[in-house]
């Protein structure tokens, strides 16, 4: 099993706008690495919730097994929106198209993610860059490490990573897998 540092990633894409050089790993291939309290500390420092809020969705977290992000939605705590933009903000990661579930996307592009892999992993592939030739993959939480593993062990093209909300990716895969 490959670590997830020597996945190929996109230099222009993902280490562009506001990310730090200090927070690139020295094995990296230009993905930032991310602290495991990263998320927490991100969304007191923005004010987004308080202290409180963000025990109660960590209690949520732990008792569902679900992911912060998902809890967060679930309780209401965080608009969509806001964490889409603090993640992009945050990461230096531009934003995925925000209908993604109108785009016209190529089975091919499909292809290289299984159905099963987007929803369990928060992940959906809308395009290849033109210029690039890189796989474009929406994720909902780019601190998430499972998320960025699960695409290492699917697909050995180089990635584009955006940013999209969890309905706003859930609606792209009942749209594009589902659908079709």
């Amino acid at each position: 099993k490959r670590d997830i540092r020597s996945a190929k990633f996109c230099r222009s894409r993902i280490c562009g706008g506001t990310m730090p050089a200090d927070d690139l790993s020295p094995m990296s291939t230009g993905r930032p690495e991310y602290g495991a309290h990263t998320l927490p500390e991100w969304l007191l420092e923005s004010k987004l919730l308080t202290e409180a809020q963000l025990q109660q969705a960590l209690t949520r977290q732990r008792e569902s097994g679900a992911s912060l992000v998902a809890a967060l939605m679930d309780l209401k705590l965080v608009e969509e929106a806001a964490l889409v933009e603090l993640f992009s903000k945050k990461t230096g990661l531009p934003k995925a198209p925000s209908r993604m579930h109108r785009m016209s996307i190529s089975p091919r592009v499909l292809s290289a993610l299984p159905q099963d892999v987007c929803w369990e992993n928060g992940i959906f592939p809308f395009g290849v860059d033109r210029n690039s030739g890189c796989l474009q993959v929406a994720v909902t939480d780019p601190t998430d490490r499972e998320a960025l593993d699960a695409l290492n062990r699917y697909t050995d093209l180089q990635l584009e990573i955006h940013v999209a909300g969890p309905r706003q990716l859930e609606k792209a895969i009942r749209k594009h897998y589902m659908d079709s």
